[in-house]
């Protein structure tokens, strides 16, 4: 009997790597959404002899118990059924070493407790143990009868194989003998590597199976969202390494959460050795702490520098006395930080693209220029000078009298008495 777990799939959410520049590491943990019973411990039933229990994918429709003749290997999947949370489904067979007995489908009904809301349900979850009871149904294909079903799951934290015991019911029926195995959760680690230019992103992987120790790798171009929140990769093929077999990745992406991305990676086929499709869907969740520039967003999805670019330079201002003055500049570059200069010195809380003189003093006429800053490298624009000129003399302001004497403007009283006395002059000339 050769026992197949599906481990090449954990590797394919591996490929999730991303980086910026120079090449840059992140951490991945993942889990299969399905799960593996593997083949039970045989039985002795009188009459009939060493029975054999296996489990396999189920195909959703007849019941046929997926096997592949060639090399004998069910795949022992219990997984999700679509459209119908804490419903997981599988197919199963017993036999002789000689003879089949039975075989058919089953649904068990597990709890959706996800306390970390991160998209893996706990039990699937190796950091966390499993010690959980459930029940479910199941149709006998050769009895044509339905069955009751219950299971005992139990698996100590960080550790991907645990412990089955199953037990059923046809119905009308006494219950048979209960069976036990390993319950086996399908987990992968790894670490991805990953390098960015403005051209493209490049991602890549190398990773290791919990169960197998089986490496996988594979390198992918990766877009981002605008927001740097989202990581988009395309479809890209993972290698085993034992064998050069190729698994297809499906195009996908993973939403960001501080510096932790995860979500869902879905493969073409996860086990190449069956002729059905099966541990087709998994959880995945990498972590990059890179973030050089500390805004929150690491390195593999914020927005990528480039050495700072000066596009608009400060210009040359004129301002008063007391007036304001100000100067900009216009960079390029991603992530930019700025630095105003008054004559080389740093002036203290200037860190805008713009620096703005609020009242300018005959000590403000200088040369100021900004050094544009960001990780990739900094860049020092040309220097504009501000002149300023003092502010003109008042204006004199004229005065008035409103009486005859004292300074200022001629009195009228003073005109006419003046122009009185000339009349009385001429006068007294002609008599």
């Amino acid at each position: 009997m050769i026992k197949i777990i599906p481990s090449l799939l954990y590797a394919l959410i591996l490929s999730l790597c991303i980086c910026s520049l120079k090449s840059q590491n992140a951490t991945v943990v993942g889990a299969a959404k399905s799960f593996q019973l593997q083949p039970a411990d045989t039985i002795f039933v009188s009459g009939i002899g060493t029975v054999y229990t296996y489990y396999s994918t189920f195909n959703g429709t007849s019941g046929d118990f997926l096997i592949q003749p060639k090399i004998n290997a069910p795949s022992g999947e219990v997984r999700p059924r679509q459209g119908f949370p804490g419903v997981f489904e599988s197919g199963y067979a017993q036999a002789t070493s000689s003879t089949a007995l039975d075989y058919g489908s089953f649904t068990i009904n597990l709890p959706t407790v996800d306390v970390d809301s991160d998209g893996n349900l706990d039990f699937l979850q190796l950091s966390r143990p499993v010690a959980l009871t459930a029940t479910g149904s199941g149709y006998s294909v050769v009895a044509k009868a339905t069955f009751s079903i219950s299971f005992a799951l139990n698996r100590p934290a960080n550790n991907a194989v645990g412990s089955y015991t199953a037990t059923t019911q046809l119905t009308g029926q006494n219950p048979g003998p209960p069976i036990s195995g390993k319950f086996v959760v399908l987990g992968y680690s790894g670490k991805l590597s990953y390098s960015r230019s403005a051209n493209s992103n490049t991602m890549s992987l190398s990773v290791n199976s919990i169960v197998e120790n089986i490496n996988f790798s594979g390198t992918t171009t990766y877009t981002i969202s605008s927001n740097g929140n989202t990581l988009i990769f395309p479809e890209f093929i993972l290698t085993r390494a034992s064998d050069s077999v190729k698994f297809t990745v499906k195009p996908g992406s993973l939403s960001r959460s501080g510096s932790t991305y995860k979500g869902s990676l879905s493969l073409a086929d996860g086990i190449s050795e069956t002729t059905w499709v099966d541990f087709e869907e998994y959880w995945v969740s990498f972590t990059d702490t890179n973030d050089t520039d500390g805004d929150g967003i690491p390195n593999m999805t914020d927005e990528l520098s480039t050495t700072p670019a000066i596009t608009t330079h400060p210009t040359n201002q004129t301002a008063t006395v007391g007036n304001s003055a100000g100067f900009s500049v216009t960079a390029t570059g991603g992530n930019l930080t700025y630095q105003w200069r008054k004559d080389g010195t740093d002036i203290s809380g200037a860190t805008g693209a713009t620096y703005t003189i609020t009242s300018a003093a005959t000590t403000s006429g200088a040369s100021y220029a900004v050094a544009v800053t960001n990780s990739a490298g900094s860049v020092t624009s040309s220097a504009a000078t501000l002149t300023v000129n003092a502010a003109p003399a008042p204006a004199p302001t004229p005065t008035s009298s409103s009486g005859g004497g004292g300074g200022g403007a001629v009195s009228p009283w003073f005109v006419g008495a003046l122009g009185l006395l000339l009349l009385v002059r001429r006068t007294r000339k002609h008599v």
